[in-house]
């Protein structure tokens, strides 16, 4: 009993020092950062060039370091961020007038027999033009929270008030973390950004590691490098630094790829694991103990693509080898295109059908998927048919080129099998993907293929094929009658969506009841099994009868997501969608298109003029893009998504009474390298009709196109306003 009382005062004890701790660091934080300054953190002028702008940073330093604490085998990672800011106009002054920090509210808990723990700090200070100081009652910060996610994510802002033209802020950040020291451990990943919103005098980045770790770092797109630093004689500690100066703004543009384009440094840290723990077999991934590693570890790769054949796949790889098996029978001489696409097939379709299951609806397991797991389970099946193939590692457009791989979160799993007659490219998975469909943003990408038979194998590179786009990625066939005495518009739209542009679409139109009504039970019921049914069969009619409201209630919903899309497709407010068909899903080779049907109606487009009425056909060569929204000084490059072939038809059907004006002011057409726009009639079949067709040619294009770019969605927004006059005969 004395002993568990002994236990209970320290544990006790050493909760309230946690508490004193992290008042006393506040108060340690406060000196570091503002008391005994250096000349940069006095500064007060800015250079003439930059006189213009909304404000300039005078002074920044980040400083991260990872180290041990003395004794007790416990890990410190801190994270400082502190800013000198001058205000120089009102926009600057409405910008900073609000502070928004992720976290200020520390948690953890220390003991006698562990240390776990995460605090946040900052301060923040104005200094007026006449040097006079005022301190921002960190009291006055406000919680609030937004949803992401199906959860709550909190977050905290604080007013900066009587806030002016001419004044400085001086404000700093911390992140204080500790763990115990029980494991292999791998920090986050960090990209430190060398522009920022606003010019910047002068710019300091530190890292300090302590002796046991490892050091991914790498400066990429023009950025400064990150060097080491002996001056400091500490042999225990390990200092790198970067020193910048007088570097212009960049805001991130929309349309482009930051992290593949603005200059910045990315490193992460790794600390070495106490003595008899277990060390993952890509660890070599890492490079070398207290050295920089920036180039890319090709044994890393190597040992990388053994993690991901390893066993741990449970149900999923047993369960595809016996469907396989069941089909080809053992080790038998097949197409290898076949193997394949039935695998990656079966995969899908377990992982999709596995909610509409009993077992999971009811708190049993629902088998996470990922790439990571589809790649290692189809490896494994092709290696015991002694197929050739290649587990891939891709680096994603938007994070940058193969060559500057450093981060395995920067990777992306794939499979490279060489078919009979061409190379099959397994890049993606969803639950209406293909298994030769490549995102754009893998296409064109060169990938590391770490070739799996190989007994001793060796990286090489392979570049993921562009692929050809062979016809419209979506082609709408409407017809639209007018409804003249109601001033409104009806349509019967036929759309047929393939390509990348189909992704888009699909989580509108397909929902949970046309994954339960395509699942092919004849073919995989034996293999995918619904084990509620064998459980209790009371149960399982519940769960069914539930599943039936679920399911009716979703194709409610998706009326809904339609008339949500309508309005953002074509740009006509409050769409009504009254019937729905769907043709075909295209999630199989039967038939790869996205097809359905829609009966729908809208107002906008039609206003009364007297007698008459304008029609807006314009509204329906898609959504025009205002002027104000795009970017005015195009810095970094533009992407495009998929997507971007659009074609569609439209019959226009008036009363007899009404005929058509103005046909022939919008025929139209202008093509260039980049883009196409048409506009085309025909009168011939005795009822009008208008096809309207965009296109962009490519995906990406340089930044030098941007004025370009400005022009096709000038032509795209004057087509958008078109109309036609729907007159009474005789008028």
């Amino acid at each position: 009993m004395r002993k568990i009382l002994l236990i209970i005062i320290l544990f006790v004890s050493c909760c309230q020092a946690f508490g004193q701790m992290d008042s006393l660091r506040e108060i340690q934080l406060r000196k570091l950062f503002w008391d005994n300054p250096t000349e940069k953190w006095k500064a007060t002028e800015i250079p003439s060039k930059w006189d213009n702008e909304s404000a300039v940073i005078l002074a920044k330093e980040t400083n991260y370091w990872v180290k041990k604490l003395a004794i007790i085998s416990v890990l410190e990672e801190k994270y400082h961020t502190h800013k000198r800011i001058k205000v120089l106009d009102d926009n600057a002054v409405t910008a900073y007038s609000q502070f928004t920090f992720g976290e200020t509210e520390n948690r953890g808990y220390n003991s006698i027999f562990s240390s776990n723990s995460e605090s946040y700090y900052y301060g923040i200070k104005l200094i007026k033009p006449d040097g006079r100081e005022e301190l921002i009652d960190n009291s006055e910060e406000v919680r609030e929270e937004v949803s992401h996610r199906r959860s709550k994510v909190g977050y905290n802002k604080i007013a900066i008030p009587n806030l002016e033209k001419g004044d400085i802020i001086d404000f700093y950040y911390c992140v204080e973390s500790q763990f115990s020291m029980n494991a292999f451990y791998v920090f986050d990943a960090i990209r430190y950004f060398i522009n920022d919103n606003y010019p910047i005098v002068h710019q300091e980045l530190t890292v300090e590691l302590a002796r046991r770790c490892y050091l991914n770092c790498k400066s990429v797109n023009g950025a400064p490098e990150l060097l080491e630093d002996s001056t400091g004689g500490n042999k225990r500690v390990f200092t790198y630094r970067m020193t910048d100066q007088n570097r212009n703004k960049l805001e991130i543009q929309g349309w482009s790829y930051p992290y593949a384009e603005l200059p910045c440094i990315k490193f992460q840290a790794f600390n070495s694991a106490p003595a008899f723990t277990v060390i993952p077999p890509y660890a070599d991934f890492w490079g070398e103990l207290q050295k920089i590693k920036s180039d890319v570890n090709l044994k890393g790769l190597i040992g990388l693509s053994k993690t991901i054949q390893n066993p741990g796949y449970g149900v999923y790889y047993s369960s595809l080898k016996k469907y396989i098996k069941g089909k080809y029978g053992k080790k038998a001489m097949v197409k290898p295109e076949l193997i394949v696409n039935d695998a990656y097939f079966f995969l899908r379709e377990f992982w999709c059908q596995q909610p509409l299951f009993m077992e999971a609806q009811n708190g049993g397991s629902w088998y996470n998927f990922n790439m990571n797991k589809l790649v290692g389970a189809m490896s494994r099946l092709l290696r015991y048919y002694e197929i050739e193939h290649d587990i891939l590692f891709i680096v994603p457009k938007f994070l940058g080129k193969e060559s500057d791989l450093l981060f395995i979160d920067e990777l992306r799993v794939g499979l490279h099998v060489k078919g009979s007659d061409k190379a099959i490219f397994i890049t993606d998975l969803n639950l209406n993907s293909f298994p030769n469909l490549t995102p754009d943003y893998f296409k064109g990408v060169k990938a590391y293929a770490v070739p799996i038979l190989a007994e001793n194998p060796n990286v090489k590179e392979i570049e993921i094929p562009l692929g050809k786009r062979g016809k419209v990625d979506i082609d709408i066939q409407s017809e639209l009658s007018l409804d003249c005495e109601n001033s409104k518009l009806e349509l019967v739209s036929e759309f047929n969506i393939s390509g990348l542009a189909k992704q888009q679409w699909d989580s509108i139109v397909l929902n949970r009841a046309v994954y339960h009504r395509e699942f092919k039970s004849a073919e995989y019921g034996k293999y995918i099994e619904d084990k509620g049914k064998r459980k209790d069969l009371d149960a399982y009619r519940n769960f069914q009868a539930k599943l039936a409201i679920q399911l009716e209630e979703g194709d409610k919903l998706r009326l809904k997501k339609m008339e949500k899309q309508l309005e953002y497709f074509f740009g006509i407010n409050q769409p009504k969608v009254l019937e729905f068909e769907l043709i075909s899903s295209g999630r199989w080779f039967e038939n790869e298109d996205l097809k359905f049907r829609l009966k729908w109606e809208t107002g906008e487009p039609l206003v009364s003029a007297g007698e008459n009425l304008f029609l807006s056909i314009g509204k329906f060569s898609k959504r025009g893009i205002n002027k104000a929204d795009l970017e005015k000084d195009r810095r970094l490059d533009i992407h495009f998504e998929g997507g971007n072939m659009i074609s569609h038809d439209i019959k226009i059907r008036v009363p007899e009474t009404y005929k058509v004006s103005g046909l022939e002011n919008l025929v139209s057409h202008f093509e260039d390298k980049n883009f196409k726009i048409n506009c085309i009639v025909d009168t011939t079949a005795g009822y009008s009709k208008v096809r309207f067709q965009q296109e962009i040619k490519s995906n990406h294009l340089d930044k030098s196109e941007w004025n370009n770019v400005v022009s096709f969605f000038d032509r795209c927004k004057d087509m958008n306003e078109k109309q036609l006059l729907i007159q009474l005969e005789g008028n």
